[in-house]
């Protein structure tokens, strides 16, 4: 599980219970990493919606890659939603339970994020090379189309 959103959970609540604003958490969020999570926004107070923003697009949502999301949610029982640049995923209830962009991940418990970051961002918890990296996503590009 990431233990870099685990963090991020924490700064979050107590910063909350300083009574520091949502708007100052959001602006003065620091960055809390593990391997190649880089959590370093919070996107959502209700609920808690926390992520991560690169500087470089990770992954490209085209059809391949939506096909990837809407298998990888259908096995979680979530719902995709996409909405101009930003993909929602929803639980049963309708609840937000992520937020996707082609550089920005975000979602409300560890164990989505880290699925997420793994599944369809190509993540590790592990450290890797930039080259890595790039192989891992390659890898999963080609098996999502197969």
């Amino acid at each position: 599980m990431s233990e870099a959103f685990r963090k991020a959970v924490e700064h979050t609540e107590q910063s909350k219970a300083r009574g520091v604003a949502e708007t100052t958490i959001q602006i003065d969020f620091p960055e809390f990493e593990q391997g190649t999570f880089k959590v370093n926004r919070v996107y959502e107070f209700k609920p808690l919606i926390i992520g991560m923003l690169s500087p470089e697009e990770m992954v490209g949502f085209d059809d391949a890659a939506m096909h990837a999301l809407k298998r990888f949610a259908r096995r979680r029982g979530l719902s995709v939603r996409p909405s101009g640049t930003m993909i929602w995923l929803r639980d049963k209830g309708g609840q937000v339970v992520a937020i996707l962009k082609e550089a920005f991940l975000s979602a409300s418990t560890p164990e989505l994020f880290q699925e997420l970051g793994e599944e369809v961002y190509g993540l590790s918890t592990e450290p890797m090379t930039p080259e890595e990296v790039l192989s891992r996503r390659a890898t999963l590009r080609a098996a999502w189309e197969a």
